[in-house]
């Protein structure tokens, strides 16, 4: 049965799936303009701080807003460190070293995901805590139970 609420809320999830991937985008071509580097290892990162927010959330009870404050400083501590001690000097300015350091960065923050996390391709079930908020919107509504 088509309802009216569950269009809405596809929609503005999408957007805000957009609106995450326009960021990725805009992160990529700044680090390309600035440092002309092609990162194959952003999108690893961006995962590592999502797995990062969302244990803060899930083992801390922090909220995913605030955990924002502690996550970007310290992953930006993380991309700095990597590009000093890692891609800067193993690179020796050639591109075609930057493209195989920062492909093996990212074999190996997802290698590392799959290991520690188990992660099997599922959803998953985030318990809402109370007065907290998510990266969801859902507006109210009838909703079919989950599966």
């Amino acid at each position: 049965m088509f309802e009216p609420v569950i269009l809405v809320t596809a929609l503005i999830n999408g957007l805000m799936f957009g609106a995450i991937y326009a960021l990725v985008a805009l992160g990529l071509t700044l680090i390309y303009g600035v440092l002309h580097i092609i990162n194959f290892a952003h999108g690893a990162l961006l995962m590592l701080a999502m797995y990062a927010v969302y244990f803060l959330f899930n083992l801390l009870g922090i909220d995913p807003y605030l955990a924002l404050l502690l996550v970007i400083p310290s992953f930006f501590v993380l991309g700095y460190l990597l590009y000093r001690g890692i891609i800067g000097k193993l690179a020796h300015g050639q591109d075609h070293n930057i493209l195989l350091i920062t492909l093996g960065l990212r074999v190996i923050f997802e290698n590392s995901a799959f290991y520690f996390r188990c992660i099997v391709y599922e959803p998953v079930c985030v318990k809402k805590k109370k007065n907290s908020s998510f990266f969801f919107l859902v507006l109210p509504g009838q909703y079919p139970p989950a599966p």
